[in-house]
This record gives C-alpha cells, structure tokens and sequence, in this order.
C-alpha cells in the first residue's frame, strides 16, 4: 500500500479524482449529465420565460433586468468553470487539475448558494400582453426557446397531456376532440359541461403544437416542461448546499476529536452520538414547520438541517483517519520539526484524511436531494408558484395525470443515480484500501 502521506498531501487528491471518472464510463456519463442539469438550472431564464432576451425597439433586455447582479456573475463563473479544460487543451499549458476541480466545485457551490436564496429570478410579466395590445411590435421582441414562464396559468389548459400525444386535440372551442376527455352529457341533468376556449398568447405555440407543451400541464394550465427546468434550481441547490455545510462540519468535529483526543475526543464523540440518536427527517420537519420564510428561505432551511443532522457520518470518517495518521511518521516528523498543531493538522493530516470525508459527501448531495424531494410531496418545502421536484409529483396523485408523476420522478431518478456513480469513482480513487486496484485498473 501506498505511503499516507506521499500522494495525497503532494497534490495529487484531484488528478487521482479525474482519472477515476475517467476509467469509469458510467461515471464519466453521470458527470456530464450533472454538469448539463445544472448548467440548464442555472441558464434556466435564458431558456424558458415569458420575459424577452431582447426588445429591439427599446435596446433593453427584459431577462438581465430581472436577474440580481450576483447571478449574473455565477453564470460567468460557472462558464468558467465548463470552459476551463477546453482553453487548457487549446493553450497546452493552464491550470492543474486540481485547479480546475476547485474552480468547479467553487462555482457550482456559489451557485447553488445564489439559486437557493433567490428561488426562482421572476414570477410573471406583462410582456406578452403588451405585445397583444400592439404597444410593442411583435418583430421587436426576442424571446426565449420555451416562450412561457413557470408561474404562467392558463386554466383551459389545466391538466393537459402531453400535447405530442393524440389524445390532447383541442378544439377550437376549447374541447377535447377525442379519448376519455371528450364531454360528455350528465347522466341527471343530461346538460354538457361549457368548455373554456384556450388562449393563445403572442409568441406562443399553437393551440395543438407538438411543441405547446411537450411534457403536459399541472393543474393550473403551467408548462410542466418550464417548471421542470426551474424546479432544478431548488432541488439541485438543497443537494448541493447540505452536503457542503454537513462536509464542513464533520471534518471540523472529527479533526478536532482525532487529533487531541483525551477530554475533547470524549466531549465531541458523546455529541456526535447524541445527534446521531435524533430521528433526522422528524427533526426537518419540526424545523421547516416552525422557520419563518421569509426570514430564512425555505431552500436554505432545509440544506441547514440536513447537514446540522447528517453531518456525524462524515466527522466519524475523519476521526478516525486523524487517529491512523497522528501516529505516522510523515506527521512525528513534522511535529519534531516543531509545526504547531494548526499546521500539523492543515498542511499534513487533513490532505490525507480527507478522501473518505469527500466519498461520504458525494454521497449525501443525492441524499439531500431525495430528502428535499419527500418535504416537498409533503407540501413542507418551497412554497408556489417556485417549484421543486418533489412538489411538482405532488401536484397530482390521479393516474389519469400520469406526466405529473413521470417526468420530476424520472428526474429524481435520474441525479440521484449519477451522484452515485459518481461517489462511487471517489471511493475507488481515495479509498486507501481500493487504491492498488484502483492503480491496476488504470
């Protein structure tokens, strides 16, 4: 086995990361697919809204104006951050990989940060009805792909299936043509229900366009397509969010136990066990249900109590590798050299422990992810119209509404999964008693 402290403490924690993924095709898949979804969540404005990207008559763009100067520059940052390999093959010389591993997960914690206290940028606007009304010319106006916001209603089309399917036809009228939601007359008073004619809005679809809403509507006429991808937003940040405050809590504690061990080991142990004694979703629950919103934003809250309760597993992995390490001669010879303990255990005993800690929070962001989708079918998370996953499968539990439950559960699915193969390349690369054949592999 490897000497503890030649590899990981000489820089090579990254490079040994990357090369994981790599080896790995599922986990390289899963990171590319990470790394759209939330490239997607944060672009999300850009994407889909009923707020032009650009008014020609005005020379103003409607999107910027309601994004806060701080997304704005996550957005560059997380560009950055996906542009970073490819200008360092185009230059052949640019940062290392840890570099670009930090640049990375920097910026999709900012993010996520920035997504988590904003929520969604903007409700609804009166662009399209300005439009309508003729105060502006429609040829003036650029608006997004998906031209319908994720607070948008439209009641005729409350419901609605997916419009690339057969059973979606509309009349004009505002009636079903053809399938089980075709109008019927009542059995009593034999009277046929009036439908409700579907607006079409300027920019928008038509009425029965393949692309009008390809995955369906909720309950109030919403896009469920739009909602999807602002919805990763809140999921993806809680994630995100949880496991970096639950990472940097367990190595703090377990650092600290590890290390001085005696009374402060003792002290810290007997409190990792009492938190690990409370019911962790009951806790969430009691918390989420006594925070006040609009001092503290729902997403926050729930990241915040995820890690305050997940945060034992992770300083448990660190405490004991500080106990391995303390002992090794890499760190005897530091301490004789005279290292203080705050250097002794920075530069020396943490680079090296650190793997395991990591692993575990890889693990524990589709954890978080999971959790805030269960709070949110519990109608405890976000509240309307910002939507999440797991509100979004809870806005219908009929199955005749079958979209409402597919397409956020697939999605759920879907990161879940990749945060896992992910994790599980980390462990193969940083986990000590994987590593030679983790070597072999390669």
């Amino acid at each position: 086995m490897a000497d503890p402290g030649a590899s990981p403490a000489s820089g090579r924690i990254s490079a040994r990361m990357l090369a994981a993924i790599r080896a790995r095709p599922l986990a390289r898949a899963a990171l590319w697919i990470l790394a759209l979804l939330y490239t997607l969540a944060i672009f999300a404005p850009f994407l889909a809204g009923d707020r032009p990207l650009y008014v020609h008559g005005e020379g103003r763009s409607p999107v910027l104006e309601a994004l806060s100067p701080i997304e704005i520059v996550l957005m560059v940052l997380w560009l950055a951050a996906l542009l970073a390999p490819l200008l360092r093959r185009a230059i052949r010389r640019g940062p290392s990989g840890g570099a670009l591993v930090g640049l990375a997960v920097a910026s999709a914690l900012a993010a996520a940060l920035a997504l988590g206290a904003e929520g969604a940028p903007f409700a609804t606007s009166d662009w399209k009805d300005r439009i309508a009304s003729g105060e502006i010319q429609s040829g003036a106006a650029v608006f997004p792909p998906i031209r319908m916001g994720f607070a948008e209603t439209n009641l005729a089309e409350a419901y609605r299936p997916p419009t690339w399917l057969a059973s979606s036809e509309i009349s004009e009228e505002g009636a079903y043509v053809r399938g089980s939601r075709v109008p019927q007359a009542d059995p009593v008073t034999h009277l046929v229900p009036e439908p409700s004619p579907v607006e079409v809005r300027p920019f928008e679809p038509a009425r029965n366009s393949p692309w009008r809403h390809p995955l369906g509507t909720d309950g109030l006429g919403r896009d469920l397509l739009v909602r999807l991808l602002y919805g990763a937003r809140t999921s993806l940040s809680v994630g995100l969010l949880s496991a970096a405050a639950l990472f940097a809590i367990g190595v703090l504690v377990g650092a600290l136990a590890g290390w001085f061990r005696g009374p402060v080991d003792l002290l810290l142990s007997r409190g990792i066990e009492v938190v690990l004694c409370f019911p962790a979703f009951f806790l969430v629950l009691f918390v989420l249900s006594a925070a006040d919103p609009d001092t503290l934003p729902p997403v926050l809250s729930i990241a915040l109590v995820i890690a305050l309760v997940g945060w034992p597993s992770v300083a448990r992995l660190v405490r004991a590798e500080f106990l391995r390490l303390r002992e090794a001669d890499f760190v005897l010879a530091a301490r004789a050299l005279g290292c203080s303990p705050a250097r002794a255990i920075l530069a020396h005993v943490l680079p090296n422990a650190i793997g395991p800690a990591l692993v575990a929070a890889s693990f524990a962001v589709g954890a978080g992810a999971l959790v805030e989708a269960a709070l949110s079918y519990l109608g405890l998370g976000v509240q309307s119209p910002i939507p999440s996953w797991g509100a979004l499968v809870n806005e219908s539990h009929a199955p005749s509404h079958w979209w409402l439950q597919l397409f956020p559960g697939l999605a759920i699915l879907v990161s879940v999964v990749c945060y896992n193969l992910v994790g599980e390349a980390l462990r193969e690369a940083l986990d000590p008693r994987l590593l030679d054949r983790a070597e072999v592999r390669r």
